[in-house]
């Protein structure tokens, strides 16, 4: 089964991460050390308010609620 890259998720949109119950700001989609990955199973956010960023399976991420955990 191949996973498909939402049509919502891009640099720069803010996430919802259902495993860490927190959001993010897309910095990159796909593996940071891996670029040849396809289709991408991951992606890389930032805390918006600065902070470490993490690594988040694209399945397990959703667009931000208005008034989400940040």
């Amino acid at each position: 089964m191949t996973l498909d890259v939402p049509a919502w998720l891009a640099v720069g949109v803010l996430v919802d991460d259902l495993d860490r119950g927190c959001s993010g700001m897309v910095a990159a989609i796909g593996d940071l050390f891996d670029r040849n990955e396809a289709p991408p199973k991951t992606a890389f956010l930032l805390p918006v308010g600065g902070g470490l960023g993490w690594e988040a399976e694209i399945a397990r991420l959703r667009p931000a609620a208005p008034g989400g955990a940040r």
